[in-house]
């Protein structure tokens, strides 16, 4: 029996404004904005990917790695915490890459002439010249009027949402390049709202028709006194809203006007807009993984006050990994690695770097399967704060 479809987001970036590394930005990590859309829409010898932070460089690594060379690549703007993975991409590099690059038009300066700008000389080494013929490109004027379609056999087409919906109201199917027209149900719809940011930024409402899902990306989006029945419809019935939150309220009394957003006023778009999950993002380079929390849990603390049976107290026990069969199994498979890894296992009685190093990195990744399951069984997973490397299904 067929499985059902899909649509699921690998987080490869999460910070905003510049990269961090250290101990206390273990848990959330430290890349800026990247993530890859998976979909059964999504042509299987190509990727979907909305910004290129510097997440986007371990992204066109794992790409790589499976041979995709067609990248499908959605900029929400062109600030630098959003590009900079660019210039350090292998497929930037390589003959073999096919980048479809599609953003907002800026000061009357296209998408094209944008790449020109910061991949040139002095800000990059090499010259956009000598790499253009890897980059097509689509600029989007008036953000809203248009829509992209998306098709495992067609490809992706760009057309006026007029035109869109009167094919929906005539019944017809979506057309695609070559004079190809396919049925909708198969199709993946993304739609487009401006957000209140420094310069033009979009977000991204990706219908996913296969999978029934709808998932909504609002990046670098500024409180606002009142929400708007143009965002209230964009975010509606999304069954995942990943939502800007870089900052809590004090620290937002110091920083309005630089485009972000707090936990109160995602709660209130979550609520408005009747969006089932929401995801935090765009964490701050000044917060550390405390911080994060503490923000986190502000949003679900403001979220109970509406909801206090859909966001239950949080007890003592719920931190008794003991109730919770399959974290213990997680931590004591990384007991185990230690203890397999003893000196005394090894002839030469000491562990060599590389050996030290694969220690670590089961360890590690043992405990973020733990935390990955501790905080999705705690509220449901209704409200998260993203990190990097996470998986999510929609």
């Amino acid at each position: 029996m067929k499985s059902k479809p899909k649509l699921e987001i690998m987080m490869y970036g999460t910070r905003g404004s510049m990269p961090v590394a250290g101990p206390d930005f273990e848990e959330f990590g430290g890349n800026t904005t990247c993530l890859r859309i998976f979909s059964e829409a999504i042509p299987k010898d190509s990727a979907l990917i909305i910004d290129a932070g510097s997440g986007f460089t371990k992204c066109s690594v794992d790409l790589m790695a499976k041979g995709i060379f067609k990248i499908n690549l959605l900029f929400t703007h062109w600030h630098y915490d959003h590009t900079m993975g660019i210039m350090s991409a292998p497929h930037t590099f390589d003959d073999n890459s096919d980048f479809k690059i599609s953003g907002p038009e800026e000061l009357k300066i296209n998408t094209f002439g944008i790449f020109r700008r910061f991949i040139s000389p002095p800000i990059f080494p090499v010259s956009f010249n000598k790499l253009r013929h890897r980059f097509r490109t689509k600029s989007f004027n008036e953000i809203g009027t248009e829509i992209i379609l998306i098709h495992p056999e067609g490809g992706t087409n760009c057309i006026p949402i007029y035109i869109f919906m009167n094919l929906i109201k005539q019944g017809r199917q979506m057309p695609f390049l070559e004079n190809k027209f396919y049925d909708l149900k198969e199709c993946m719809v993304i739609k487009m709202f401006k957000t209140e940011h420094p310069n033009r930024t979009i977000s991204y409402r990706i219908e996913d028709h296969p999978s029934g899902k709808v998932f909504v990306f609002l990046t670098d989006h500024e409180n606002t006194d009142t929400l708007s029945a143009d965002i209230i419809k964009h975010a509606q019935g999304a069954d995942l809203l990943i939502q800007d939150c870089q900052f809590d309220r004090e620290q937002y009394k110091k920083t309005a006007g630089h485009g972000h957003g707090t936990p109160d006023r995602c709660v209130e778009l979550m609520r408005a807009s009747n969006v089932k999950r929401l995801g935090l993002t765009h964490h701050s380079n000044h917060s550390n993984d405390e911080k994060i929390k503490e923000i986190l849990n502000e949003a679900i603390r403001i979220a109970r006050e509406f909801d206090p049976e859909g966001y239950p107290e949080k007890s003592a026990e719920d931190d008794n990994y003991n109730k919770h069969p399959e974290i213990l199994e997680m931590f004591n498979k990384a007991q185990d690695v230690i203890l397999n890894s003893n000196p005394e296992n090894f002839p030469e009685k000491r562990l060599s770097y590389g050996e030290i190093s694969r220690v670590y990195s089961e360890v590690k990744k043992a405990l973020r399967e733990a935390m990955d399951i501790a905080k999705f069984n705690h509220y449901n997973g209704k409200i998260f704060a993203c990190y990097d490397f996470m998986e999510i299904t929609v």
